[in-house]
């Protein structure tokens, strides 16, 4: 594994969910994912008017949160419902501040954690002679 190799685990209802990444496009798929699913699912705890995280919407006020995060993954997949400006890391980095955002609600909490690895050398009869923790 790379030196910036990470974890993202998601808290929710039934148990942790647990990703590895290495860049940060990578976490963005992931929680791009994750958003897609909760929204396929309706695991969202919906408002009825939305909320105004993410800047892009603003003109759709009126959709509710789950509308929204439909419309931001929406355009993600579909390059022809796009602005002719944005590309897919604009609508990755939009989907990454509204999960972002989402972390209050109830069961939707995600965090980034570091890996570590545990180092040892051993001697020539095959014994631990030292052991080091490492972030790898």
């Amino acid at each position: 594994m790379s030196s910036t190799t990470k974890i993202l685990r998601f808290r929710e209802k039934h148990g942790d969910r647990i990703f590895v990444y290495g860049t940060p496009i990578e976490r963005r798929l992931i929680l791009a994912q994750v958003a897609q699913e909760r929204l396929d699912e309706g695991y969202w705890y919906d408002t009825e008017n939305g909320s105004d995280q993410v800047d892009l919407l603003k003109p759709n006020q009126h959709l509710s949160d789950a509308e929204r995060i439909g419309l931001l993954l929406d355009r993600l997949r579909n390059p022809d419902k796009r602005s002719p400006v944005a590309t897919a890391e604009f609508y990755l980095q939009a989907i990454e501040r509204w999960m972002r955002a989402r972390r209050g609600y109830e069961y939707e909490d995600w965090r980034e954690e570091e890996v570590e690895k545990c180092r040892f050398k051993l001697d020539t009869q095959g014994e631990i002679c030292e052991i080091e923790q490492e972030h790898v």
